[in-house]
């Protein structure tokens, strides 16, 4: 219930002179009377005349952060009201909601477009130019290059990576996120105009982010973020080994990524994508598969791909007796495969098989051992002994 203003002598009484602060605040119910007693020494002679509201009174008496007591100890000991601790103005309070609001909108802007956005996209989300200017003055944004800002506390991914250097993501990086078995690399493979190397080199925040990716210079224009399947294939034949472009072909035959047409056609334009198409085989379940299969195949061994034997199907089989299995890591890295790989092992050896097992990491990085302890075992006739049926 709101209420009414009145004047100070009705409050106070019919005197007609200027009523007491602490009368007034008696009569509209803020001060009870044994607080009375103790603000009439200290406010007794302030006074009020005029119109009177009570949170007039208490605005210029009480602190709303400060406790009663803290209240009048500072007015009896006769401190001055500037000691008091500042309160903010609603406006501020208002200001301060709003930035916090801001922030929180800049945030999720930044983090959905990867780090990076531009001025049209600022304005879709409802936030105007001269907000930008202000927001880059007091450093909440940075403007790296004409219409794309970044926000120093949000880490620039892949895609804003490519915006901002004016690129498109490719090679690799572009043929992992289409499905294609790509072999390891930290770095993202973009494909840029090659007029645009020397600007980036000379930009304090571009350079950075140009000297930690791998670059592909190109002639042809721009238009998304991401490169196709193909474009990146061709980019590809540029960057891998031929044991990786086969490996790479393989995965998109096994999974039929896609028709085996368009990628005789996307290889057609290199000599390195045709002869790792003629190596291709589909049979393959993994690229690092097929890295060991063109491994083998250069130590001149005979042997089998994906061997059936009893009710297990197993990766090679060297001469009548020596399996080789290959733990992919995206397909043994669970309790479930580990179990089951070390039921397969007991059962070929039951059966007189010779299980050399190998992970990922053994191919990829300590390939010359496993290559010895196969070529060992082969030197030794034991992949020709008849196993047990």
């Amino acid at each position: 219930m709101t209420r009414r203003a009145v004047s100070a002598p009705d409050a106070a009484s019919n005197s007609g002179q200027p009523a007491p602060i602490v009368h007034i605040l008696q009569t509209f119910g803020l001060l009870s009377l044994p607080d009375a007693a103790i603000w009439l020494p200290v406010l007794g002679r302030r006074e009020f005349s005029g119109r009177f509201r009570p949170q007039d009174a208490l605005s210029n008496i009480l602190h709303p952060n400060c406790s009663a007591e803290l209240t009048l100890k500072h007015l009896s000991t006769g401190r001055p009201k500037t000691n008091y601790p500042q309160i903010p103005h609603r406006r501020q309070q208002c200001t301060a909601k709003a930035t916090t609001v801001l922030r929180m909108k800049l945030f999720e802007l930044f983090h959905r477009h990867s780090g990076v956005v531009s001025t049209i996209q600022f304005a879709q989300a409802g936030i105007p130019a001269n907000a930008l200017t202000r927001l880059v003055k007091v450093g909440t944004i940075r403007r790296v290059r004409r219409g794309l800002y970044t926000c120093p506390e949000i880490p620039i991914g892949q895609t804003g990576r490519a915006r901002l250097l004016g690129g498109a993501i490719s090679c690799i990086t572009a043929l992992k996120e289409h499905g294609f078995w790509t072999p390891p690399s930290r770095a993202t493979h973009l494909r840029l105009p090659a007029k645009r190397f020397t600007a980036h080199q000379r930009n304090q925040v571009t350079a950075k982010l140009f000297a930690s990716a791998v670059t592909h210079p190109t002639t042809t224009e721009i238009t998304a973020s991401y490169d196709g399947w193909q474009d990146a294939l061709q980019c590809a034949s540029q960057c891998c080994s031929r044991d990786e472009l086969v490996a790479i072909i393989d995965s998109a035959r096994r999974h039929q990524i896609a028709a085996t047409g368009d990628i005789i056609a996307a290889c057609s334009g290199s000599s390195a994508l045709l002869t790792a198409w003629e190596l291709s085989d589909a049979r393959s379940d993994s690229g690092i598969e097929t890295l060991v299969r063109l491994r083998l195949r250069k130590l001149k061994l005979r042997f089998s791909i994906q061997h059936q034997i009893g009710r297990w199907r197993v990766d090679f089989l060297i001469g009548n007796c020596l399996v080789v299995e290959i733990d992919g890591f995206a397909y043994h890295s669970d309790v479930e495969a580990f179990a089951r790989d070390r039921e397969k092992d007991r059962y070929l050896q039951e059966r007189g098989y010779t299980v050399l097992r190998f992970t990922y990491w053994d191919v990829m990085h300590h390939w010359r051992s496993c290559e010895e302890q196969i070529l060992g075992f082969v030197r030794a006739n034991r992949h020709r002994s008849q196993p047990r049926q």
